[in-house]
């Protein structure tokens, strides 16, 4: 981090884009500290709560796969690019990231399934 911040320093000699950065590193640490964490520990609290133990792991498993997706997806979804350069928004990513999140809640109804089934036959 050290280098890192070396390197930007020595690249960066104007001294309002450094106060930029620093403003933007500390928001983002509240931000994380006073809104994503609280809202983690809250869902994480309904999930232990709402669903059974047998498949509680999967529905976490899940639920973190598509937050990652819609962040990553976000962007593009609220159409923050105008420009004319048609490479960088070349899908329509409501359709994919629709897809990608049946995927992954599909793939986790399937593991399921498949767990089920295996602890009957090991009971029998």
């Amino acid at each position: 981090m050290l280098w890192g911040a070396w390197l930007y320093l020595d690249a960066t000699p104007d001294a309002e884009r450094r106060a930029s950065l620093v403003r933007w590193i500390v928001g983002l640490d509240l931000a994380h500290d006073l809104l994503l964490a609280p809202v983690v520990v809250l869902v994480g609290l309904g999930v232990a709560r709402a669903v059974p133990s047998r498949v509680r792991a999967v529905v976490q498993a899940c639920l973190i796969a598509s937050t990652f997706v819609v962040l990553v997806g976000l962007p593009p979804l609220l159409g923050t690019y105008s420009g004319d350069n048609a490479t960088i928004q070349p899908i329509a990513y409501g359709p994919a990231v629709l897809v990608v999140l049946c995927l992954i809640w599909g793939v986790g109804a399937l593991s399921v399934v498949v767990n089920r089934r295996r602890q009957r036959r090991e009971v029998q």
